[in-house]
């Protein structure tokens, strides 16, 4: 795998099992994860959630660009 900026090569490790139910994971570059501690981001359970988090980022002065995606099962009702 390679990435912008950087002539390196990173192997690649994943592992697969599906979301439980009113599971969700965030995918997410350095450019957020660098600037939180873990709780920050295990305490995220919403869309809602994250966009005040990204929003609370943007206005912090950033080297770094970022990413970040949220994938997860609906709530069953």
């Amino acid at each position: 795998m390679r990435h912008a900026g950087s002539g390196l090569k990173h192997r690649l490790e994943w592992q697969t099992r599906p979301l439980l139910k009113n599971e969700s994971m965030i995918l997410c570059s350095d450019g957020l994860w660098s600037q939180l501690d873990d709780s920050q981001l295990y305490n995220v359970s919403n869309s809602e959630d994250l966009a005040r988090l990204v929003q609370s980022l943007c206005v912090v002065p950033s080297q770094d660009n970022l990413s970040v995606v949220m994938l997860g099962s609906s709530p069953v009702t």
